[in-house]
């Protein structure tokens, strides 16, 4: 098959955006004809290995920024990426996923008669209950602009898809519409083969670093700890300044790794006695599998979404509860032996359960069966 992505990526490459190009990736290598339309560049070549377009966009250094890099990407939508689907007629699906790369997958296909595929994360009304006056105080303007022509997009789909159970269910309630299914993301356990490093006092976070995923209970719940471990972040986003304020205030130890490339991601992960991960939204989440794949616990929010993806395979506190939350580091802090057995336990749940193999041939299957 002749498959087009569009990839609306941010300078580092990570969650749905890390999924769509290893879904390209892994196609590839089965001799489909893979072709990936990206904003940036960056990490893209290091996660796909097949023909790459990249637009560019220009940083934002002052107001405005945003609406010349809209004006450019209609132009580069209408000069490159049309011109490209006029001289191959033999493009069998255009991919997409969430906001600005589902609406110009929908655009284009009815444009060129060519079939769609959307991948659905989240939605607006189950980020709402899920983060209630956090994204209240976002949901306006353009954003809830851009929501809207996604749903249109989504409507308009050939296939549409989610990344796990609840992203589906959640996403069928919005559009009170049948998905056709989910995929999972999948996971190559061939790059979590490293020695065994030794252990530091220090518990790990990965992932970005904004109001959503809060990080704040972690420093809240260490600075109530005896002899505390160290807090290493792995991530980048608009709640850094604030954390390093809030690391200060508390006293906690605190690393801010940035983001890192994926070998000295594992060597950190290795070294920690386990994650933390006290999100309250996630259309999957999947730091959690990162962990329990170099064999060390993560402690996660008691979301549905985790107890779906991991079942029994992680600690599990009450969602924004800062005492139970330390109760749970500090129990991991006294049971070494424990740790070590979840963390043996969790390998062979994510071993057994998840690959880029399994994702693959449920979406080769989804694509050749048409539904």
């Amino acid at each position: 098959m002749k498959i087009v992505f569009f990839l609306e990526n941010p300078k580092h490459i990570a969650g749905g955006d890390y999924f769509i190009l290893r879904l390209a990736n892994e196609l590839a290598k089965r001799d489909h004809d893979i072709i990936v339309f990206t904003k940036n560049q960056y990490d893209v070549v290091k996660l796909v290995d097949t023909d790459i377009y990249t637009r560019g966009a220009l940083k934002r250094y002052f107001k405005g920024i945003g609406f010349i890099n809209r004006i450019y990407d209609k132009f580069y939508t209408k000069i490159c990426i049309e011109t490209f689907l006029k001289k191959n007629h033999d493009v069998n699906y255009l991919i997409g996923y969430l906001r600005d790369s589902a609406v110009k997958c929908v655009n284009l296909g009815e444009k060129f008669d060519i079939k769609t595929v959307n991948f659905v994360f989240e939605n607006p009304a189950w980020m709402k209950r899920d983060l209630s006056f956090r994204f209240e105080a976002e949901y306006k303007g353009r954003f809830k602009k851009s929501w809207r022509k996604t749903r249109e997009a989504y409507l308009k789909t050939d296939i549409l898809l989610g990344i796990s159970k609840t992203s589906k269910t959640e996403c069928e309630k919005w559009l009170k519409k049948d998905l056709n299914g989910y995929v999972y993301p999948g996971i190559d356990l061939k790059e979590f083969i490293s020695k065994n490093y030794k252990k530091n006092n220090q518990v790990v976070y990965l992932g970005r670093l904004n109001p959503y995923k809060n990080i704040d209970l972690i420093f809240n719940a260490i600075s109530k700890i005896k002899n505390p471990p160290k807090l290493i972040l792995i991530g980048e986003g608009e709640d850094k300044k604030p954390l390093v304020k809030l690391s200060e205030k508390l006293s906690v130890e605190a690393d801010f790794k940035g983001n890192l490339d994926d070998k000295t991601k594992i060597s950190v992960i290795k070294k920690s006695l386990f994650m933390v991960f006290p999100s309250s939204h996630e259309g999957f989440g999947m730091p959690p599998m990162e962990a329990l794949a170099c064999e060390i616990p993560c402690i996660c929010s008691d979301k549905l979404i985790f107890k779906e993806v991991y079942e029994d395979k992680v600690e599990y506190f009450k969602e924004n509860d800062v005492e139970d939350l330390k109760e749970k580091i500090g129990f991991l802090l006294k049971n070494t032996d424990y740790c070590k057995k979840r963390g043996k336990q969790g390998r062979k749940y994510i071993e057994k359960k998840f690959s880029w193999k399994k994702s693959v041939d449920k979406f080769e299957r989804i694509l050749k069966n048409g539904k």
